[in-house]
């Protein structure tokens, strides 16, 4: 039976029967993959399985080569830790009722987490998240007769050598304490970007996938699947299309997921060989990586003697805690009343980060030459649209030199099901600047936009920003 790739994709996302279907495959795979051994896999994830639909490329590199025929269902939402898939209860339901051979588990980026430091996303050290639902997965796996596999996934470009450090170390500690295979993705675009320096692993996000760098990913999970190399794979393929935001596939669309140029796919392929042939299965032992906090940043020493009078008035300035459009600091006021201001009038905080700001009550506290400001402050779009309506914690240490306020201002947000927890630390440096200091930040509600809560928050922010909440 002849028939394109193409054409026999083409056929299935028009309906054609179960049995039609099977007998299409079966044609197509004669001469390819072995259907005696297909292996049934399971893909659990968000964003970093479906952009460039990774399971159907796996599919596809399967079909390709001599080895087991690999057939795929996924599981996947935008920005989805496994911990909100183990509250969904029904993808264990989906685990125990399939007959997997494997399940991949792949974790939000940073493992429910999400640190910034300057402005710069970056990952935790802890891993916790990871720890215990991939544990939690692993054991509903095994009882399900299958085979758990993490997903050990990459490090956003540009991020220092340290981030893909911690991940690898909590990947590795993770799949020994569960019994789990790893598949290392992140390990094959470290490498990707050593060899073939010319070509990005990376979308323009520099979070996700480019086709080259899924191409790659979908390389590494074949051979860790079905243990067999991926030298000769399909470098063109096409399937459904998947909606980038949700996760939604599109079953009867048929698009290009991935063209790759002969000299590169040969190349990315060698990678993905080399590294399965290198593992087999084996845990590396990875170092564990230095501590986030000593990349924080510090308090100058000096700063003279500070009362509540030195420090009243309306300062303005600059911090890196939070990232704003072109990586620009986000702009600070703070408002300090003295001694013997009117007390009923609360200290307050206001930062804007492009088009999201945050505003709420302060206190201050004095320890020697150092000033202590806490608060909560809550989180609203300027133009509008909802932002996130949990409120953030605000913390500010800082000395006081010359007129200038400068010192590490942090946020942290408590996390959910839903949503990675938020912490950032960044420098600060405000100034003293004219004006009435009872006079609050904010102009009045009645001036402002209403919030209309069923608009989106990313047509509004930063790209990294955005990243915040979701």
């Amino acid at each position: 039976m002849t028939m394109s790739r193409a054409a026999l994709t083409l056929l299935l996302s028009m309906g054609a029967s179960r049995g039609l279907q099977d007998a299409l495959q079966a044609g197509f795979s004669a001469a390819t993959c072995d259907r005696s051994r297909t292996v049934h896999v399971l893909f659990v994830g968000n964003s970093y399985t479906y952009v460039n639909n990774v399971p159907h490329l796996v599919e596809a590199i399967a079909a390709s080569l001599p080895g087991p025929c690999v057939e795929s269902s996924m599981i996947a939402s935008g920005g989805a830790t496994l911990a909100a898939h183990w509250a969904a209860d029904s993808v264990t339901q989906r685990i125990r009722a399939g007959h997997w051979t494997s399940v991949v588990l792949q974790d939000q980026s940073t493992f429910g987490e999400q640190w910034w430091v300057d402005g710069r996303p970056r990952v935790g050290t802890s891993g916790a998240e990871l720890a215990e639902f991939a544990g939690r997965f692993a054991s509903v796996v095994r009882a399900a007769n299958a085979r758990p596999v993490l997903l050990a996934h990459w490090s956003d470009d540009g991020a220092p050598v340290r981030d893909q450090q911690a991940l690898d170390y909590a990947f590795a500690r993770t799949a020994r304490a569960t019994g789990s295979t790893l598949s290392p993705v992140g390990e094959a675009i470290k490498r990707m970007r050593v060899v073939i320096p010319s070509v990005t692993p990376y979308f323009a996000d520099g979070h996700h996938l480019s086709e080259a760098g899924s191409y790659l990913e979908a390389l590494v999970l074949y051979a860790t699947l079905v243990d067999h190399s991926p030298l000769g794979a399909a470098r063109h393929i096409e399937g459904p299309a998947v909606e980038l935001n949700r996760g939604v596939v599109f079953h009867d669309s048929l698009v290009t997921l991935v063209d790759i140029p002969d000299s590169v796919a040969t190349v990315l392929q060698r990678i993905a060989a080399a590294i399965h042939s290198e593992r087999r299965g084996r845990i590396p032992s990875v170092r564990r990586p230095p501590p986030l906090a000593d990349e924080f940043p510090k308090i100058e020493a000096g700063g003279g003697p500070l009362n509540r009078d030195s420090l009243s008035g309306r300062w303005r300035g600059t911090s890196t805690v939070l990232p704003t459009p072109g990586n620009q600091a986000a702009a600070v006021e703070l408002v300090l009343h003295s001694e013997t201001g009117n007390n009923a009038v609360p200290d307050s905080m206001y930062v804007r980060a492009g088009q999201i700001e945050f505003a709420g009550p302060v206190t201050l506290r004095i320890e020697g030459t150092h000033a202590v400001v806490h608060g909560t402050v809550t989180p609203r779009s300027r133009v509008g649209r909802a932002g996130p309506s949990t409120p953030f914690t605000i913390d500010l240490r800082a000395v006081l030199r010359t007129g200038v306020i400068s010192g590490v201002a942090t946020m942290h947000q408590v996390g959910t099901a839903s949503m990675p927890s938020f912490d950032a630390v960044g420098r600060l440096e405000i100034r003293r600047t004219q004006g009435d200091a009872l006079t609050p930040p904010l102009a009045p509600a009645a001036a402002r936009r209403p919030i209309r809560t069923a608009e989106p928050l990313d047509a509004q922010l930063s790209l990294p920003l955005a990243r915040l909440f979701v």
